[in-house]
């Protein structure tokens, strides 16, 4: 009896305990929501300022295992104005931790906080999803929130289909798994989806455009001066376009990756697209690929364009505004942000910009280096020789490229002759490589035309010539066609007669510098023809 009495007090002190657990974490629910909406909110105005975005709890209805909460969220201006304001309201059913009914199912016996599972409502604003959806909720996720605020989970799109007179989309849904530190101090997400199509009529026809097999990953955290800092890179499988009558374009292995980096009070950020293949009418074109980095950027600078940022456009969006305009104080702040900026020397960079082919591949390079000037009231070339502290490019192009280039758009005529395309080709391409040499603007390096330029305290590089960066300026007008000036000339003189400003008050002060340039190049370009 002694036993039994023992067992029954057991009994009875863990379904209490069983009882109390969820209970109580139902009484701290509505603070840990309202504490979650409060950083979203922050978050939304962070991301889309000036647009009013929004989240509320709308009701929350607490029980001892489980509660329902109730959201909005009001998109405000973020979708444009052409779409108008967007608001959508989502049920929550949370089950109470620290074992939530539907993970005992599964045998997942890690305790959790809550246990949150939404779906989007059907609203006047959402009806064509819940209509392209099959009248399902076309949204919904399940998250776990941890006892130290830590969120899993996954959010689902839900297959789409929408149809009308001017064409049809079909979409596969997509589902993200989602981390969350405590206090969104890290965020991963990783998902992808199968497919989507589009076919619809334009104006040359019937067009259909198919993407299959998107895969993508982010991971960020908070940096030391509260941005985010990680990457993400997102790969997409195929991507096949075709018109009514013409042949299809096919792109494959299309992958896109960034990365933003902060260190010592400065940011950087890098941006890389490529394209694996590149086909058209089943004939192979090349591959592409693109990638320009920022470096060099002060927070501080970048935080107070930032906070001026904001500031402006929750002004421009406020009822009483009626126009667009920058107050002085605009100007100011604005002027002293850039000014900041251009104080620690920040760089831009297009890094490769590259098109390659069976026979070779051609590509491009830009590096600029800025610095802060020492006025801004200096004259234009004077203002621009010292913003820019230094630029580096470099053009490669190959002629194998170029001979590809042409084969290819000549092999789509079904009346070419092969042999003869290939001859053209060839000469066009030893044409280009004659053409940039006899015009000293690149130099034929094996199979490449090459062309590089350089640009530091006021000297100029051109091909390995150095000069004067104001030579260089009129080696370039050298290059301008006559015509070309006489249609400037033409131009300055219509302007000082309609009052739109004064020409000088003798054009062939202007001209005759870039005559004589003129001259002096046409007797390299007789020394070169006759060597």
């Amino acid at each position: 009896m002694h036993k039994t009495g023992i067992a029954l007090g057991l009994l009875v002190a863990a379904g209490a305990a069983a009882t109390l657990a969820p209970w109580y974490t139902g009484t701290q629910l509505e603070g840990t929501l309202q504490a979650a909406i409060s950083r979203g909110n922050e978050q939304l105005r962070n991301a889309l300022p000036g647009a009013n975005a929004r989240l509320e709890l709308v009701s929350l209805e607490r029980g001892v295992f489980s509660s329902t909460a109730r959201y909005r969220v009001d998109l405000g201006q973020a979708l444009g104005e052409e779409v108008g304001p967007v608001e959508l309201l989502f049920t929550d059913r949370i089950e109470h931790g620290p074992l939530p009914l539907s993970r005992l199912k599964a045998l997942d016996l890690q305790p959790v906080m809550a246990l949150s599972t939404f779906n989007l409502e059907r609203s006047d604003s959402v009806l064509p999803w819940f209509a392209g959806a099959g009248e399902t909720a076309p949204l919904s996720g399940a998250l776990a929130i941890g006892y130290d605020n830590r969120v899993n989970g996954r959010v689902s799109l839900h297959p789409l289909e929408f149809a009308s007179d001017e064409g049809r989309l079909r979409f596969s849904g997509i589902d993200l798994n989602l981390t969350l530190g405590a206090q969104a101090e890290s965020v991963h997400v990783a998902g992808g989806m199968d497919n989507l199509s589009l076919d619809f009529t334009g104006d040359a026809g019937a067009v259909q455009v198919r993407l299959d097999k998107l895969d993508l990953t982010s991971d960020y955290r908070l940096g030391p001066s509260g941005y985010y800092v990680g990457g993400s890179r997102s790969e997409l499988r195929e991507a096949r376009v075709e018109a009514v009558g013409k042949p299809p374009l096919l792109m494959q292995q299309l992958v896109l990756t960034d990365r933003v980096d902060e260190q010592g009070g400065r940011l950087s950020g890098s941006f890389d697209y490529d394209v694996g293949s590149l086909s058209y009418d089943g004939k192979p074109l090349g591959s592409a690929g693109f990638g320009m980095t920022l470096g060099n950027l002060d927070v501080a600078a970048v935080q107070q364009l930032e906070g001026w940022y904001r500031e402006f456009m929750a002004r421009l969006e406020a009822p009483q505004t009626t126009e667009f305009a920058l107050t002085a104080d605009d100007e100011e702040r604005l002027r002293q942000g850039l000014e900041a900026l251009l104080a620690g020397k920040p760089s831009v960079s297009l890094d490769r910009l590259s098109l390659k082919t069976a026979g070779g591949e051609s590509r491009f390079n830009l590096k600029l280096d800025f610095a802060k000037p020492a006025s801004y009231e200096l004259p234009p070339a004077e203002l621009a020789r010292q913003l820019v502290a230094r630029l580096d490019a470099r053009l490669v192009l190959a002629k194998p490229t170029i001979r590809d280039l042409i084969s290819y758009q000549a092999s789509l005529e079904p009346a070419a002759d092969p042999a003869a395309v290939a001859q053209q080709a060839s000469e066009a391409a030893e044409m280009a490589g004659m053409m940039a040499t006899s015009m000293q603007v690149g130099r034929v390096e094996g199979d490449n035309i090459v062309t590089s330029l350089s640009y530091a305290d006021g000297k100029v590089d051109f091909n390995g010539q150095v000069m004067p960066a104001e030579e260089f300026a009129g080696l370039l007008m050298a290059m301008v066609p006559p015509e070309a000036l006489g249609m400037l000339s033409g131009a300055a003189a219509a302007g000082e007669m309609s009052g739109l400003g004064e020409a000088p008050a003798d054009l062939g002060e202007l001209v005759e510098p870039v005559d004589e340039s003129a001259s002096e190049m046409e007797q390299a370009l007789e020394s070169t023809t006759e060597e």
